[in-house]
């Protein structure tokens, strides 16, 4: 008997706060998206951050900071146990003072 390939097919919203004036910019990577999977994320601010942070999948995953180009990056696993569908990603963000944004 041969093994079969399952694709479950997921969607991924990435929702990202405003700066004030200021844009933030987020690009995400993947090679598909489904469970097993890992998803690449890249965040850019006009303003300098002090942090940032994604929640999804019912957990939060930390960005870091890659150099000092003011990129931050993080990587989002999908657990092999998510129900195919609809899933929000809420980025948050923190200035120089420590506010959240």
């Amino acid at each position: 008997m041969k093994p079969r390939i399952c694709w479950i097919p997921l969607a991924l919203t990435l929702v990202v706060p405003a700066l004030g004036a200021d844009r933030v910019s987020l690009r995400h990577q993947a090679r598909s998206l489904q469970p097993g999977e890992v998803v690449l994320l890249s965040l850019e601010a006009e303003q300098p951050l002090s942090r940032a942070e994604v929640a999804a999948f019912d957990r939060t995953f930390p960005f870091y900071r890659e150099g000092e180009s003011g990129v931050w990056k993080s990587l989002l696993g999908i657990d092999l146990n998510l129900e195919p569908g609809s899933y929000t990603a809420r980025v948050r963000v923190w200035d120089l003072e420590g506010n959240e944004n």
